[in-house]
């Protein structure tokens, strides 16, 4: 989406730490984004999490997050939207 991103994680570890990982990854992704573009205002604070039950589909939430571009109507298809190009191998 051009306004925000959207992540399926999996913790691997009993000591997995989203919070940990969202902080880290919005550091070092508005690092990045500073020396290119010289931009401060990347990311607003917070973030919001969904965490999968057992009786969901982790596809089926792929799925959601990847038609989250046809829903905003900025496509037809998910497969057409250019940051979605990088996962269709896996789905």
């Amino acid at each position: 989406m051009p306004d925000h991103a959207h992540l399926v994680m999996e913790g691997k570890a009993d000591d997995s730490d989203l919070r940990h990982f969202v902080k880290m990854a919005k550091q070092r992704s508005a690092y990045e984004l500073w020396k290119l573009h010289r931009r401060r205002d990347v990311w607003q604070e917070g973030f919001h999490d969904w965490v999968i039950r057992p009786d969901q589909s982790i596809m089926d939430v792929i799925f959601y997050v990847l038609n989250n571009p046809v829903r905003a109507g900025l496509v037809d298809r998910w497969d057409k939207y250019p940051f979605s190009r990088t996962l269709y191998p896996l789905v």
